[in-house]
This record gives C-alpha cells, structure tokens and sequence, in this order.
C-alpha cells in the first residue's frame, strides 16, 4: 500500500493556501518625505515590527527596518477610539510591540521608499507605471457599489 501522506503534506506545505491568503491584509505605508508609497501584505496579527521588516525586504534596503518610524494618522480612529480620542491633525508614533489591528495605512516620516532595482517594490511600481490610467482608476477610487446614480 502507498504512503502519500508524506509527500502530500509537503506539497500543501510549498503552495499558498487560500486560507492563508485570507489570514493577510494589505497594508500602504507612504512616505512623507518624497511621497512614494510601498503596498505590504502582511498576516493580519502583524505586529509593528514585523511591517517594518516586510518593508525592509520590499525596498530592497534592510536597515530600513531599524531606521523606519512607522508612522499612523491620527485622524484615522477606529472602534472605541473614534468615539473618546480628540481627532486632530498630525500622525503618531506606533511602538513597535504594538499589533497593528486594523490600521491599513501608515506612514514614515524621514525615510525615502525609494525601492532598489530589482526589489520586490521596485517591480510593483514598474507594474503600476505599464498599466492604464483607467485601471488605475478603478483600483484606486470608490468602488462600484459606492457611486450613486443622478
């Protein structure tokens, strides 16, 4: 009789599941500096830390992971915050043993994203630049079901 269980699970294991992919969100962080912007996908009990070295490893610069202080608005509340924090201008420092719960945007303040040829980053923005502005379009602005009719 035939053992495929061994093989079965390594090949399970080299593939990513949907159950995975479902477990990771994606995550702008946006430079304030000179504007450029990285997409992260990142598992959704991410910690700072862990987005700071995904973004190292997507600019193709390491120590950006050690320099980088991830940045969030403060006027982007969420949950009980919305309702008792004083919403205001400016961004705050996120610490980096904090989860990153539902933010989605972030920002760093004195670091340029600039990608290295050939990282992962700098092939998303090669990618973004072929594509036609009306794809940008649809990708970036409200969704279908949010346009009302006249």
């Amino acid at each position: 009789e035939r053992d495929v269980g061994a093989p079965t699970a390594l090949a399970l294991m080299d593939r990513p599941s949907t159950m995975q992919m479902a477990h990771d969100v994606v995550v702008t962080i946006r430079s304030l500096r000179s504007l450029h912007y990285v997409e992260l996908r990142v598992p959704r009990d991410a910690k700072i830390f862990e987005v700071a070295q995904a973004l190292g490893e997507a600019v193709g610069r390491p120590e950006v992971a050690t320099e980088a202080r991830l940045l969030r608005s403060r006027s982007e509340h969420h949950g009980w915050d919305a309702c008792v924090s004083k919403v205001g201008d400016g961004y705050e420092s996120l610490q980096s043993g904090e989860a990153l719960g539902f933010l989605r945007r972030l920002y760093v303040l004195n670091i340029d994203l600039a990608p290295m040829p050939g990282s992962p980053a700098d092939e998303a923005e090669r990618v973004r630049a072929l594509m036609p502005p009306q794809m940008l379009a649809l990708t970036a602005g409200p969704r279908p079901w949010h346009i009302q009719a006249p």
